[in-house]
């Protein structure tokens, strides 16, 4: 008996273990498959990312079922994603031969004009609210799959002038959709917010012209940073992180230096002006 029951025991054994549960697989192959399909939509229309958002949204309501122990672990699957860039840039900028007064100069007209406030916000459409902050619209950043998003900004414009410079700082900020992207997407980008200011800062020198002698001239430079800050809840392909802070930093760096040659053609308009000129004529009303 002994014998036949060794001779049965790997058919018993076989037959009492329970199968192997190949269920644990299916998460990592859905991710598997979302990362591969974004990575693919970067090369597309952003429509797939709009697909591969709604996959993960269902796969998400399915999760609910789920044990705890399983929904925390996919709930730490989602992550804050911060697209970083900066630029720095830098213009020459002389008192006008025919400014109205010597005392028309650069830093008097960052430090004490109202005039140089909607020009240091680089928006054409701004407002400056009732407690004493801006609110302007930027110029749009184009973004993947040729969507176009337009950044709305609540800045505080801080004047330092004993340390002889003025800084642009974003205390709030949102995303608007101009156009391109899925819903998804374009909800997820609508939620983004902002971080970042831009240092403006100054050095004076003199220059002689032996034509009209000694004159005022002064090197404005800018340091701009911007950070946009995305809550994305799929898993993301390494690399992605790199690619949003490149657009980011192209541009900063276009955006820097054109607003310093616009921060120029305004100063060399306003140091033309009459002295009793009221700054208060060219200053959006307050909302």
């Amino acid at each position: 008996k002994n014998a036949n029951l060794t001779r049965f025991m790997p058919y018993v054994h076989a037959r009492t273990q329970p199968k192997t549960d190949f269920s644990v697989l299916k998460p990592m192959r859905s991710y598997f498959t979302v990362w591969c399909t974004i990575v693919t939509s970067l090369l597309f229309t952003p429509k797939v990312i709009g697909f591969v958002c709604v996959v993960r949204l269902n796969t998400c309501a399915r999760c609910k079922d789920k044990p705890r122990r399983q929904r925390q672990s996919s709930s730490a699957r989602q992550a804050v994603i911060k697209f970083k860039g900066a630029a720095s840039s830098s213009v020459h900028i002389s008192l006008p031969q025919n400014a109205s007064s010597p005392s028309r100069t650069l830093p008097e007209f960052l430090l004490h004009s109202e005039q140089s406030d909607v020009v240091l916000l680089d928006s054409d459409d701004a407002s400056q609210r009732a407690d004493g902050l801006w609110a302007s619209r930027q110029p749009p950043i184009a973004w993947f799959g040729g969507l176009e998003l337009i950044p709305v900004f609540v800045t505080r414009i801080i004047r330092e002038e004993e340390k002889g410079r003025v800084t642009t700082q974003i205390v709030e900020a949102q995303s608007e959709i101009m156009r391109g992207g899925g819903n998804l997407i374009r909800r997820l980008i609508e939620q983004s917010t902002f971080e970042g200011q831009n240092v403006f800062s100054w050095g004076q020198h003199f220059q002689h012209d032996h034509d009209h002698g000694t004159g005022l001239d002064w090197t404005l430079s800018g340091d701009l940073s911007l950070t946009l800050i995305i809550n994305f809840s799929i898993p993301l392909p390494p690399g992605f992180n790199k690619i949003g802070s490149k657009i980011v930093s192209r541009t900063c760096k276009k955006r820097s230096l054109q607003n310093l040659l616009d921060v120029k053609r305004a100063y060399e308009s306003w140091a033309c002006l009459p002295l009793h000129e009221n700054d208060m004529n060219n200053v959006p009303k307050k909302q």
